[in-house]
């Protein structure tokens, strides 16, 4: 008789503890993502399509779903999960609802009438030494005010060790500029491999503007991803 007891409080402790595991999985299933945000700190993103990452992926909002533009071709604001920078003026990357390669919104890059100008913007991702990463992304250019000029765009890898120490030099992918098609998305692609010591990289899109830039000309990006290469 004591054995039975015994028997029967062991499989009641193995059902409480599988309760348990059932009840934190499904915790973390409604809770969602932890994302840096430029001006919020750490934010939670619900499990919103086109926001949070699909199997293999790395990234986060890559897509640009978040936060939703409620009227009107685009806002004064900036994607949740990534941080912007600028040569000087006020940044124009901007979340977009005036064309989409997936989902409903894109990032837009307004370009701006100063020679040499930079604007853009970026995740940190730790990574791996000598695994191949593998940065795409989905580019147009606007068709009601093209890119002209001398602005292009281009995807960007920046290697960190853990002091935060750049190292290994820029990996840069071919740039887009005033040949890129209005009419369809293009896929562009930018593979390479942390060196030595790196802890977390910089995937960084950017645009130029180069000698003689034309403002008010623009290009929208949509479904940007980082996944380790097969």
């Amino acid at each position: 008789m004591a054995r039975v007891e015994l028997v029967q409080s062991q499989w009641s402790e193995i059902a409480m503890k599988r309760s348990v595991d059932l009840v934190m999985l499904t915790t973390c299933a409604y809770v969602g993502c932890f994302v840096l945000s430029g001006s919020a700190g750490v934010r939670v993103l619900p499990e919103t399509p086109g926001a949070t990452s699909t199997l293999g992926e790395l990234l986060s909002n890559g897509g640009f779903e978040i936060p939703a533009v409620d009227s009107g071709t685009h806002s004064a604001l900036h994607p949740d999960g990534w941080l912007t920078f600028t040569s000087g003026k006020s940044d124009l990357v901007l979340v977009s609802n005036a064309a989409a390669h997936s989902g409903s919104q894109s990032i837009k890059f307004v370009s701006q009438a100063t020679p040499e100008f930079y604007q853009g913007l970026f995740q940190t991702l730790p990574v791996t030494p000598g695994v191949i990463y593998d940065f795409t992304a989905y580019v147009i250019s606007d068709p009601s005010s093209p890119l002209r000029g001398s602005g292009f765009g281009q995807l960007s890898i920046e290697w960190y060790d853990a002091k935060g120490t750049e190292i290994g030099g820029r990996r840069w992918g071919s740039a887009w500029n005033a040949s890129l098609s209005s009419k369809e998305w293009t896929r562009v692609e930018l593979e390479a491999v942390p060196p030595p010591d790196c802890a977390r990289a910089h995937f960084v899109i950017v645009e130029k503007g180069g000698a003689q830039p034309v403002d008010g000309c623009a290009f929208f990006v949509d479904d940007v991803s980082v996944a380790k290469a097969q």
